[in-house]
């Protein structure tokens, strides 16, 4: 999913793809292996936005967030 306004993608953060990873915008990848820690898709059915790599819905904790 890519930002219009800034062109930045989601991407899981850090070593781990399990619950709970963070989740940040960053530059796209031309990486496969980073690449797919930017792929990520809207569920048709539940409306939430998901992980291609775990199926991992995002989840957000408003304590945490940053604007």
């Amino acid at each position: 999913m890519r930002s219009r306004l800034s062109g930045l993608v989601l991407e899981v953060q850090g070593h781990s793809v399990d619950a709970g990873s963070p989740i940040a915008m960053a530059y796209r990848s031309e990486d496969a292996s980073l690449s797919a820690r930017q792929h990520f898709y809207t569920d048709d059915v539940t409306g939430t936005v998901r992980s291609v790599l775990r199926n991992y819905c995002l989840n957000i904790d408003k304590g945490r967030c940053k604007i």
